[in-house]
C-alpha cells in the first residue's frame, strides 16, 4: 500500500461503513454536532440574558414598590463569580442605575470563626467591582404625604390607607423594633454568629460613579462625578462599650466634581443664568483626590440600673469617659487641584434644592424623647469636618449688568470646616467652626493675610432647618 495514497482524516466512505459498523450513521452525527454548537452559542449568547429575564420576572412579582431590572445573570461556582448586567433599581423617590459588573467570594479562604472579628486588616472574602454607577435622588414622596395629612388635603402622592392596614403596619413596625432589640442582644452575646465574622473586610472598586439630586421641577440638579472609587467596609470596636460595634467605610476618589447642571425637561423657564460654565454646568467643588472616612455605632440597647451597678463596680474612670452617645460622622480630606466656587447664584439654587428635598411643616417641634430601658441607644448628633491638605482656591462669583466678576481667594494646606449638625431637638445648638490658613484675597483691591482663624459659629437647631 502506498504511504502516500493514507490521509489523517477519514473519506466519507470509510467513515460511512465505520459507522454502520457500529449500528449509527452520517445524519445522526450531523444533528448531533449541529446540537452542540447551537447549545454552545445559547449558553454563550443567550442564557445570561434569559437568566436575567426570570430573575426580572420573579423580584417584580414579589416586590411591590419599585421595578428591578435585570439585563443579564451568570455565575461560576470554581471561581466564586457572579457577573451581571445592566442592573436598575427604580422607586417613586430615587434609582439606582449599573451598567455592568461582578462580585466575587472568596469561598476557598479558611474560615475561623474565633478569629477577631473586628480586624481592619482581615483577608478580603468579598469583592465587588462596578462600572458605570449611577444612584439619583429625584423625590420624596413620604415627606410631601406627611405635609398633605398635617394641612388635611387629599392624598395624592401616596393613596390613603384603611384602618386594617394602618394596624397591619403598626403591628410591623412593633415587631420590628422587637426585632432589632433580640438582633442588638443577640450580636452582643454571641459575635461569632453574625456574617461579619465571615465577611470582616468588603472592597468596593467603582469605575465612573454619579450622585443625582433633582427633578424636572427644579432649574438645576446638583450631581457629584467621580472617575474611580475604591472603598473598603469593615467593622472596628465602638467608642463606647454599650454599643455593639462601629460601621467603618474608607475610600479614595479620584478626579471628583460637584456640580450644578441644567434639569432635563425643565418645566419652567430658564431665567436664571449662572455666572460661570465649566462643562456640563456649574461647578461648585473640584478636586484631583479625595480620601473619605465615614463612621457610624451600630446603637446597643440602654441598659437597666442593675448592669450600670454592676459595670460601676468593675469598671475604671477611663471606661466611664467611654460612656458615650453612639458616634456619626464623616471626614473629607481634599488634596490637589482643590477648588471652590460659590456665590449669590449657587445660593439660590442651593436654597431651592433646599427647599424641595426639605419643606418646611410650619409645626412646633417636639423634644426627643429619651430612649426607655431595653430600647437602641440614639444617636445625637452627625459631624462633617473637612480637611484641605494642599493649597487650594476659592472663587466668589457675581454678576453685574450681565458682567461676571469675582472675588479669588487662595487658601493654603491645613485649611478646615468643622460642621456639628444635631439629630434630636433639645436646647443644643449647631455648631460650624470654620479656620482657613495662610490665604490671600484678591479683586479690584488686593489684600493679603498670613494667618486667619474665624470664630466658631452657633446656629439655633430650629433656624438651621429653615
Amino acid at each position: 500500500m502506498d504511504p502516500r495514497n493514507e490521509s489523517i482524516v477519514p473519506s466519507i466512505t470509510q467513515l460511512e461503513n465505520f459507522l454502520t459498523e457500529h449500528d449509527s450513521n452520517v445524519v445522526w452525527l450531523l444533528v448531533a454536532t449541529i446540537l452542540s454548537c447551537g447549545w454552545i452559542i445559547y449558553l454563550t449568547y443567550y442564557n445570561s440574558r434569559n437568566i436575567g429575564f426570570i430573575l426580572t420576572f420573579v423580584l417584580n412579582r414579589l416586590y411591590k414598590n419599585g421595578y428591578i431590572h435585570i439585563g443579564s445573570f451568570s455565575f461560576s461556582v470554581l471561581s466564586g463569580k457572579v457577573m451581571v448586567r445592566e442592573i436598575y433599581y427604580i422607586t417613586p423617590d430615587m434609582s439606582i442605575r449599573i451598567q455592568d459588573g461582578f462580585l466575587i467570594f472568596r469561598w476557598w479562604k479558611m474560615y475561623n470563626p474565633k478569629q477577631k472579628q473586628h480586624d481592619p486588616k482581615a483577608e478580603t472574602r468579598l469583592y465587588i467591582m462596578v462600572n458605570d454607577f449611577e444612584f439619583h435622588v429625584y423625590n420624596r414622596s413620604e415627606v410631601y404625604s406627611r405635609l398633605e395629612e398635617l394641612f388635611g388635603l387629599e392624598p395624592t402622592i401616596i393613596p390613603q390607607k384603611k384602618e386594617e392596614e394602618k394596624t397591619r403596619e403598626n403591628g410591623r413596625e412593633r415587631t420590628h423594633s422587637d426585632i432589632v432589640s433580640v438582633k442588638a442582644k443577640s450580636e452582643s452575646y454571641d459575635p461569632s454568629s453574625s456574617w461579619r465574622s465571615l465577611i470582616p473586610v468588603i472592597k468596593v472598586n467603582v469605575s465612573t460613579g454619579r450622585l443625582a439630586f433633582g427633578n424636572h421641577y427644579l432649574p438645576q440638579t446638583i450631581c457629584v462625578n467621580f472617575d474611580d472609587a475604591f472603598l473598603t467596609y469593615t467593622t472596628k470596636p465602638p467608642s463606647s462599650h454599650l454599643d455593639q460595634f462601629m460601621h467603618i467605610v474608607k475610600g479614595k476618589l479620584e478626579n471628583v466634581r460637584v456640580m450644578l447642571v441644567p434639569s432635563p425637561r425643565y418645566v419652567g423657564l430658564q431665567n436664571d443664568e449662572p455666572p460661570r460654565l465649566m462643562g456640563e454646568g456649574f461647578v461648585v467643588m473640584q478636586s484631583n483626590d479625595v480620601d473619605i472616612y465615614y463612621y457610624m455605632d451600630e446603637p446597643g440597647l440602654v441598659p437597666g440600673e442593675t448592669e450600670e451597678n454592676n459595670e460601676e463596680e468593675t469598671s475604671s474612670e477611663d471606661s466611664k469617659l467611654q460612656d458615650l452617645p453612639p458616634c456619626w460622622g464623616l471626614d473629607i480630606v481634599c488634596g490637589k487641584g482643590t477648588d471652590f466656587n460659590y456665590g449669590p447664584w449657587a445660593d439660590r439654587q442651593r436654597d431651592c434644592l433646599w427647599k424641595f428635598f426639605f419643606p418646611q411643616d410650619y409645626q412646633v417641634m417636639k423634644v426627643s424623647e429619651i430612649p426607655q430601658l431595653g430600647k437602641p441607644r440614639q444617636i445625637l448628633a452627625f459631624e462633617l469636618r473637612m480637611n484641605i491638605i494642599a493649597d487650594a482656591t476659592i472663587d466668589l462669583l457675581f454678576t453685574k449688568n450681565r458682567e461676571t466678576n469675582a472675588v479669588h481667594v487662595n487658601v493654603g494646606a491645613g485649611s478646615y470646616l468643622e460642621i456639628n449638625i444635631p439629630m434630636t431637638v433639645d436646647e443644643k445648638v449647631a455648631i460650624m467652626s470654620p479656620a482657613l490658613f495662610a490665604f490671600t484675597v484678591s479683586t479690584f483691591i488686593l489684600a493679603s493675610s498670613e494667618t486667619v482663624q474665624v470664630p466658631s459659629h452657633s446656629f439655633k437647631y430650629t433656624k438651621l432647618l429653615l
